[in-house]
C-alpha cells in the first residue's frame, strides 16, 4: 500500500510540474530530426555589376579601340552568366554591341583606286606625269607606315602603323563580339527596326574586320594579310569578298536612328571600293611599262596629261558619265580622231575611274563587266562548294608559308600517308580549320570566314533558313567547319546547318517580273509558312497596302477595294496615296503636304498611317554610289538607278528642298496640337499628338546630324 501510495504520488508530482513549466518541450533534444527536414540555408544569388561606363564614347587610337572591344566582350560575358537575374539581359547586350558598331568604333574610309602594276612601278622610279599618266595624285595608301610617324590619311584604320599583336587581337575580338551579337538577336522577337540594326551591325564588324586585315602590321606582317591585301611580293593581286544584297535589303530598311543612316551609307561605299579592287586589271599594254606604249606614246606626246586635268576639272557639266564622253572628244579633237582607240580605251576609263568618273554605255564595259570570281572570296551566299577566290587565296598561301598543297600537313614526312594525301588532295581543309597546324598559324583566316559567315547567314531571305527563337549561349554560336571529298564546306552553329547560298536559289527561282515576285514575297509574308520572308515588306510599298500587285498609277484605278485606314482616309484619299506611293522619290513631301491640314492631322492617329509616312520619311531608297547615276536618256526611265540618293530621301530632300519640308513639318506639329482633348485617350488626338511629336523629333535628329550640331566626336567615320 506505502509502494502504490508513493507511485501515485510520483505520477501526481510530475503532472504537476509538466502543468507547472508548459514550454518545457521545447528543451528536449530529441526533436532536432524534426528541424532537419527544413532543408539547408538558401544562399542569395549576388548579382556581379556591369559598369557600361566602362565603354569610352570615342576612340582616338588602336589602344582606346582595343579597350572599347576588351570591356564589351567582358560585359557580354557578365551580363550572359547573369541572364536570369537580370530583367533584359538579351536587349542589354544588343544595345550595347550596335552602340559601340554605330557610334564608337568609327568605320573605314572607301579604299582609293587600284593603281595597276605599272603605275607602281614608275612611281617607285619616280616617273614624270606623262609616264604616269595622270595617277600622280590618286595614290593608294602606305600600308608600310612606321607607328611613330604622323597620320598618312584620314582613315581611322590607316592613319599609323598597326603592330601585329594589335591587328590578331583586333580581328579576335571582332570575331568574339560577332558571335556575342548572333546570340542575343537570335533570343529576342524581331522586329521591323531591330532586323535592319542587326544586319548593319553585322556588316559594321565585317568592314571592321576587312579594314584591319588589309593592314600590313609594321613589325611582323602577317602572311595572311600580304595575300589577302595583295602586298605580297611577287605577282599577287588583292582579294576581297562582296555584300551585294546589302544595298538591295538597305533600301526598304526603316532607319530612324540618324547614325545607322550615315553608317549605311558608310558601309555601301566601303564595300563599293573593296569590290572595285577585283575588277579585271588594265592591261599592260595599256601602260607606261610595255615596249608597245612607249612606241604608241611617240605620236600622243602631252595627251594622257591633258586627258588627267580634263578630269580633274570641277564642276562636271552635265553627270559623270558624260563627263567621260567630253574628255574623250576633246581628245580626238585636239590629237585626231584615232586618239582613242580600242587599245588606248582602257587607260582612259582607267583615268575616269580614278578621278571619280564613270564611262556609261557600251564604252564602259570592259572597265565595269564586274568582279574577278578567281579573286572573290567568302562567296558563302552564292555557293559552299570549294573554289573561286578561296582556293586561289589559300593555294597562293600554302605555297609563300611552304604547307603542302593536297591540305594534310600532319602526313608530312609519313611516306604511306603522303601518297594517300596525294592521291585524294582536299586542299580546303586548310580553309575550314580542319588543318589544326594551318588554323593556329593564321588565325586571322578564321576570325575574318566566320566574321562575314555570320553577316550573309543572317541576310536569308526567308525565316525559316535562320536558327530557332529561343535563349542561346555564345557557345553556340561557335561555328564548326568540316568538309566533305568533293569539296563541299558545312558551317554548322546554334544547333544546325546554316544555310547561306540563297544567290542562286534566287535568280534561278526569279522568272517572273520585278513586281509580280515583289507582291509574291508580300503574299508569302502576310500568308505565314515556310517562305515567309525575313522582314515584312515595306509599309510604304502600295502593293502591300492594297494586296494586290501595283507598279504604276494605272493599276490603282482597276482597284476593286481601297484601304480605309480605320476609316479616317476617305476612297478619294485613299486612291490620291496609293498614286503617290507609286512614286518614290517625290512622294515623301506629297505625304507631308497631304497630312498637314487640320482636316486630315487626325488621320495620324491610325497605327497604319503612322507606319506608312514612317516607311515614307525613314526608308533610305536607292543608293547612289560614288560614280554617280546614269543619266537619262529616255522617259520613263527604264530602272530606278538616275533617283538613287547617297545618304537617303530624307536627307536629300533636306539638302535640296528644305524649306517645304520644314513648312509642312510644323503645319503638322502645329494642327496635332489643336486635337488636345485634355485628357488622355489611348485613341483619337492624343495618339496624333504623340506621333507629331515623335515624328519632329526624328527628324529634327537628322538635321542636327547633318548641320554637325550634335558635335559627336569619335563618330563613325
Amino acid at each position: 500500500g506505502e509502494r502504490g501510495g508513493e507511485r501515485g504520488g510520483e505520477r501526481g508530482g510530475e503532472r504537476a510540474m509538466s502543468t507547472r513549466f508548459p514550454l518545457f518541450g521545447w528543451l528536449r533534444r530529441d526533436l532536432d530530426a524534426v528541424l532537419a527536414l527544413a532543408g539547408g540555408e538558401v544562399v542569395p544569388p549576388i548579382v556581379r555589376p556591369v559598369r557600361l561606363t566602362l565603354v569610352a564614347d570615342s576612340v582616338s587610337d588602336y589602344d582606346g579601340a582595343l579597350a572599347v572591344l576588351r570591356h564589351a566582350a567582358q560585359l557580354c560575358t557578365v551580363i550572359s552568366h547573369q541572364a536570369g537575374r537580370m530583367r533584359n539581359s538579351y536587349a542589354l547586350r544588343a544595345s550595347l554591341l550596335e552602340h559601340i558598331a554605330a557610334r564608337v568604333l568609327p568605320l573605314p574610309l572607301p579604299l582609293p583606286p587600284r593603281r595597276p602594276k605599272h603605275v607602281a612601278a614608275a612611281l617607285a622610279q619616280g616617273g614624270d606625269d606623262e609616264a604616269l599618266g595622270g595617277w600622280r595624285g590618286v595614290g593608294e595608301w602606305d600600308s608600310d607606315v612606321d607607328a611613330g610617324v604622323e597620320p598618312a590619311c584620314d582613315c581611322f584604320w590607316w592613319r599609323r602603323g598597326m603592330r601585329a599583336a594589335t591587328q590578331l587581337e583586333l580581328l579576335r575580338l571582332l570575331s568574339l563580339l560577332s558571335r556575342h551579337y548572333a546570340t542575343v538577336v537570335l533570343s529576342m522577337n524581331p522586329t521591323v527596326l531591330s532586323d535592319a540594326s542587326r544586319i548593319l551591325t553585322f556588316a559594321s564588324f565585317a568592314a571592321l574586320a576587312d579594314a584591319v586585315v588589309r593592314r600590313t602590321a609594321s613589325d611582323c606582317p602577317s602572311a595572311f594579310s600580304l595575300q589577302y591585301s595583295g602586298a605580297a611580293t611577287g605577282p599577287s593581286e588583292p582579294y576581297a569578298f562582296t555584300v551585294d544584297r546589302l544595298r538591295d535589303e538597305s533600301a526598304t530598311m526603316r532607319l530612324h536612328d540618324e547614325s545607322l543612316l550615315a553608317n549605311r551609307t558608310r558601309l555601301l561605299d566601303y564595300f563599293a571600293s573593296t569590290k572595285a579592287l577585283l575588277l579585271p586589271p588594265i592591261a599592260d599594254e595599256a601602260g607606261a611599262g610595255s615596249e608597245a606604249a612607249e612606241s604608241d606614246a611617240d605620236g600622243d606626246d602631252g595627251m594622257w596629261a591633258v586627258a588627267a586635268k580634263e578630269f580633274g576639272k570641277e564642276p562636271f557639266s552635265n553627270g559623270r558619265d558624260r563627263r567621260y564622253e567630253e574628255v574623250k572628244a576633246a581628245l580626238r579633237e585636239q590629237f585626231g580622231r584615232d586618239a582613242v582607240n580600242e587599245r588606248s580605251k582602257p587607260r582612259l576609263k582607267a583615268l575616269a575611274a580614278a578621278h571619280g568618273v564613270e564611262a556609261s554605255g557600251e564604252a564602259a564595259a570592259p572597265l565595269l563587266s564586274g568582279p574577278d570570281p578567281a579573286r572573290t572570296c567568302f562567296r558563302f551566299d552564292s555557293t559552299m562548294q570549294w573554289g573561286g577566290g578561296d582556293a586561289a587565296l589559300i593555294d597562293q598561301l600554302t605555297y609563300r608559308v611552304g604547307y603542302l598543297s593536297h591540305g594534310f600537313p600532319e602526313a608530312e614526312g609519313k611516306p604511306d600517308a603522303e601518297s594517300h594525301a596525294a592521291a585524294s588532295p582536299a586542299p580546303w581543309r586548310y580553309f575550314t580549320g580542319e588543318a589544326a597546324e594551318f588554323a593556329a598559324d593564321c588565325p586571322e583566316l578564321g576570325a575574318l570566314r566566320d566574321t562575314v559567315l555570320l553577316l550573309k547567314a543572317f541576310m536569308v531571305p526567308t525565316a525559316e533558313e535562320l536558327p530557332p527563337l529561343q535563349p542561346w549561349t555564345v557557345a553556340d554560336a561557335d561555328v564548326v567547319w568540316t568538309s566533305d571529298k568533293q569539296g563541299g564546306l558545312s558551317a554548322v552553329a546554334f544547333g544546325r546547318q546554316l544555310s547561306c547560298a540563297y544567290v542562286g536559289r534566287e535568280a534561278a527561282g526569279e522568272k517572273k517580273s520585278l513586281f509580280s515576285s515583289a507582291f509574291g514575297r508580300i503574299q508569302s509574308f502576310f500568308a505565314g509558312g515556310a517562305n515567309r520572308p525575313r522582314a515584312p515588306p515595306s509599309a510604304a510599298d502600295p502593293s502591300a497596302l492594297a494586296q494586290s500587285p501595283i507598279c504604276c498609277e494605272d493599276d490603282v484605278l482597276h482597284l476593286k477595294e481601297l484601304p480605309s485606314f480605320g476609316g479616317r482616309v476617305s476612297s478619294v484619299e485613299a486612291e490620291h496615296l496609293l498614286q503617290v506611293l507609286t512614286v518614290p522619290y517625290l512622294r515623301l513631301p506629297l505625304l507631308l503636304s497631304f497630312f498637314a491640314p487640320q482636316h486630315r492631322v487626325a488621320a495620324l492617329a491610325e497605327a497604319r498611317v503612322q507606319e506608312m509616312l514612317d516607311a515614307t520619311l525613314f526608308e533610305p531608297g536607292e543608293w547612289l554610289p560614288p560614280a554617280g547615276s546614269p543619266a537619262v536618256t529616255e522617259v520613263p526611265a527604264p530602272s530606278r538607278a538616275p533617283f538613287a540618293t547617297a545618304a537617303g530621301l530624307l536627307v536629300n530632300e533636306m539638302q535640296h528642298a528644305p524649306e517645304g519640308l520644314a513648312a509642312s513639318l510644323l503645319e503638322i506639329g502645329t494642327n496635332a496640337l489643336e486635337l488636345d482633348p485634355g485628357k488622355f485617350k489611348p485613341d483619337g488626338g492624343p495618339a496624333a499628338i504623340l506621333y507629331a511629336v515623335r515624328l519632329l523629333t526624328r527628324v529634327q535628329s537628322v538635321a542636327r546630324a547633318m548641320t554637325g550640331a550634335d558635335d559627336a566626336a569619335g563618330a563613325a567615320g
